[in-house]
């Protein structure tokens, strides 16, 4: 206890003179009318720590001269700085702020002296600063760099201030020589072909460089989420070609993605899990290619498959081709099995290559097979459509699996042909043996970037589907609800040929491993009588809302989300855990 007391004075000994001396300093500045007192004070204060010498004062004048300089007061001066009896003055003469005057521009032949004043803003009286001066210099290096001169170079020759506090600019500019584009090099690629890469750069040989363009190449590669990282394009420059450089770093080509439900016990019924597994190989051969499988267990009696295959680039052309199976079955009633095969085309302008316009053709045919035959009273019609359908979508996110801004649109309308098949016993007269279904479906997301303000991205996402026809069945609609659509509810727990929801979501960024989010979804749910099974119509408004998590583990990318429903307790929620591992 000695001890202890004893070194707690010394400390205190050490202490209390510093804590005196930086209490009873005072800072007073005069004369200062445009620049931040407490900005000054800071600035002395964190020179004159400890103890006021001729060394410090004048450190104290330099400091707070370049502080005036850089915001354009170049006439300012200190003209005293006391300090008595614990009291730092300082007294300053701001003078009167530089403003730009008369602009002379030299050596421009592609650019017109006008096209230069525009493009970089000069205005005789605009306030006058290093800072302002360099980014109007880089504004005229950025529009010559758009049009194929991105080693162009602007000199100042002169900077003169005259009486009055403007002042008077002489620039050269140094256009340079066309650059185009006639090599591409790649560095980094183990597997993926150079080919592939140069093809999704949307950048052709001998095109001419612009700087806009060859920012978005970067994020657009890494959007296509082949590559863990992608460095900004480099420019070289030889006797013989000219070109760029980009970098590349590859990521794990594979995803694995599982995910576990658990369903409260009822009244009636046992508590039992839901599960759903993906299963994608994203690259290849290193070509781009796509296969993927996916199986979900929504209940007892109802699972889906899916199975699919991508061709980016069907016979070295921009159209991309995809072949389709997809089979659900529905609580042991039936069987719907579906193979499709869509075209898919690129619309995107050449100079916004991250932006992605598509357009897309599918035709498909779809089966409904019953399996519960012996319980008449249950079941469904068998049938065959024929559909065909046209899609777009559009794609502006800054990136693919944590979007901080950006937009993301899908839309598709289909039209169908369905025939009756049987079975013979319920094809009564009033059953329409062929029937037209139409089908649409939109869906717009917006990512709104507030991480300076609220440390968050906030997520609105609006979603709508429809469908008309006379004679539908449940085969025939739309199911939702779940992890990806109306949270706080089953998996495609509900039937609909009319609905709109909303998903409001806030994510929050702890760290570069780890985002949290809450959410509120809204949704409008309705559905007809439904012949020969579903006897009532059924309309409502549903909503969910909860907390989720997202973060990286030695296994891959987790997800927790913990959702409420209408009605719900906090022991009835939803759990949903999923794991994204890549391999």
């Amino acid at each position: 206890m000695l001890i202890r007391k004893a070194q707690f004075k010394v400390f205190a000994f050490l202490l209390i003179p510093y804590l005196l001396f930086s209490q009873s300093i005072k800072i007073e500045i005069f004369g200062n009318r445009h620049l931040n007192e407490g900005e000054m004070v800071k600035l002395v204060r964190g020179i004159v720590d400890d103890e006021v010498t001729a060394e410090k004062i004048e450190s104290v004048k330099e400091q707070i001269l370049n502080l005036y300089i850089e915001n354009g007061f170049y006439f300012a001066k200190v003209e005293s700085i006391k300090f008595d009896g614990g009291k730092f003055k300082i007294y300053i003469y701001e003078g009167e702020q530089a403003k730009f005057g008369e602009v002379e521009i030299l050596g421009n032949q592609i650019l017109s002296h006008e096209d230069i004043i525009k493009i970089s803003g000069f205005r005789k009286g605009e306030r006058f600063s290093p800072k302002i001066l360099e980014d109007k210099i880089e504004k005229i290096l950025s529009a010559y760099a758009n049009i194929g001169h991105p080693l162009a170079r602007v000199e100042v020759l002169d900077l003169g201030f005259d009486e009055r506090g403007f002042v008077n600019l002489r620039l050269h500019i140094s256009e340079g020589k066309v650059l185009k584009i006639d090599q591409i090099r790649i560095e980094g690629n183990k597997l993926t072909k150079e080919d592939f890469i140069v093809r999704e750069m949307r950048i052709k040989k001998g095109e001419i460089y612009r700087e806009a363009k060859f920012d978005q190449v970067r994020k657009r590669l890494v959007k296509i989420g082949l590559f863990e990282s992608v460095e900004e394009p480099e420019i070289f420059i030889s006797d013989t070609a000219s070109g760029i450089l980009i970098k590349v770093k590859e990521g794990k080509m594979n995803l694995f993605d599982g995910i576990i439900g658990y369903v409260p016990k009822g009244e009636n019924s046992r508590g039992y899990f839901t599960g759903y597994i993906n299963i994608l190989l994203k690259n290849l051969f290193g070509t781009g290619r796509r296969f993927g499988a996916r199986w979900n267990a929504e209940a007892r009696e109802t699972q889906e498959f899916e199975i699919h295959y991508f061709e980016p680039y069907v016979l070295d052309t921009p159209v991309g081709a995809q072949v389709y199976f997809y089979q659900r079955k529905q609580d042991s009633i039936y069987v719907v099995r579906e193979p499709k095969l869509s075209l898919s085309v690129e619309l995107t302008s050449s100079e916004k290559v991250l932006e992605i316009l598509k357009a897309s053709f599918y035709i498909s045919q779809r089966s409904v097979i019953p399996t519960a035959t012996e319980y008449v009273g249950y079941q469904i019609f068998e049938s065959i459509s024929l559909n065909a359908g046209l899609g777009i979508s559009y794609d502006s996110r800054d990136d693919v699996d944590f979007p901080r801004s950006g937009v993301y649109f899908l839309s598709f309308y289909e039209v169908g042909n369905k025939k009756i098949l049987g079975p013979e016993k319920l094809l009564t007269p009033d059953v329409k043996r062929k029937i037209n279904i139409n089908k649409f479906q939109v869906s717009l997301d917006f990512y709104l970037n507030f991480e300076k303000i609220l440390k968050s991205v906030f997520v609105p996402r609006f979603n709508a589907m429809m469908v008309v026809g006379d004679g539908l069945d449940e085969s025939d609609v739309f199911r939702f609800g779940g992890t990806r659509s109306l949270r706080g509810y089953r998996e495609k727990e509900f039937l609909a040929t009319r609905a709109i929801w909303l998903n409001l979501e806030d994510r929050f960024m702890f760290s570069s491993d780890l985002w949290g989010f809450i959410f509120l979804d809204l949704g409008y749910i309705y559905r007809p009588v439904l012949l020969p099974r579903i006897k009532s119509s059924f309309e409502a408004v549903r909503y969910g809302y909860g907390v989720g998590a997202k973060f990286k583990t030695g296994i891959g990318r987790l997800s927790l989300i913990y959702a409420l429903g209408k009605g719900d307790s906090f022991k009835t929620g939803k759990i949903h855990i999923g794991v994204e591992s890549e391999f």
